[in-house]
């Protein structure tokens, strides 16, 4: 019942308001804006938010409003444009353009808190999400890449952050992407 914002602001990084009212229901953090987008899942039984702002990526506690831990993930321009891409209700992956890279972290409910704790981190040499958000099928996730300035979708393994062999199409500049069934469109 809540619609959960991302405004970006000291003391209301994160704010929630009643479906019904509009009323607000909690504000979080003093971290600047991004152009992601929050995301919700289920860890260890405990709903939490995801959220990528311009400086971090936040867990949220959707029922107060808790921080209840922050991976620091600093991005020229404060471009975290992607919307994290969570698999399995434990593992975040992030991504951003810029010279930035990416993390795989493993989210983990420690008593009524969930934590994130890093699987990896290739800063400046992995991949790089473009502003689209990586699909995620097969173990693997599918994306446009930033890396190389004019971009190209590129496929990269989930859970090293390793890019696969021969896999790469650097025709395709930018753009953004979905998965239906079994096919990948990108336009």
């Amino acid at each position: 019942d809540l619609v959960i914002v991302m405004p970006g602001a000291k003391g209301a990084a994160v704010v929630a308001f009643a479906r019904a009212t509009g009323d607000v229901k909690w504000k979080c953090g003093s971290h600047p804006p991004s152009y992601s987008s929050a995301v919700v899942a289920s860890v260890g039984g405990q709903d939490t938010v995801f959220a990528l702002l311009g400086d971090a990526l936040l867990a949220v506690r959707p029922t107060d409003g808790t921080i209840t831990d922050t991976f620091k993930w600093e991005t020229q321009f404060g471009g975290n444009i992607a919307t994290p891409v969570v698999v399995d209700n434990e593992y975040v992956f992030i991504s951003a353009s810029y010279g930035s890279g990416c993390a795989l972290l493993r989210a983990e409910k420690v008593g009524d808190a969930v934590k994130l704790k890093p699987v990896y981190s290739r800063r400046r040499s992995g991949f790089q999400a473009h502003i689209a958000t990586p699909v995620y099928k097969d173990k693997h996730l599918f994306g446009i890449d930033g890396l190389r300035g004019s971009g190209g979708l590129k496929c990269i393994e989930f859970a090293s952050g390793e890019p696969v062999e021969d896999w790469e199409d650097r025709k395709i500049g930018q753009g953004s992407l979905i998965l239906a069934g079994e096919y990948l469109i990108v336009q």
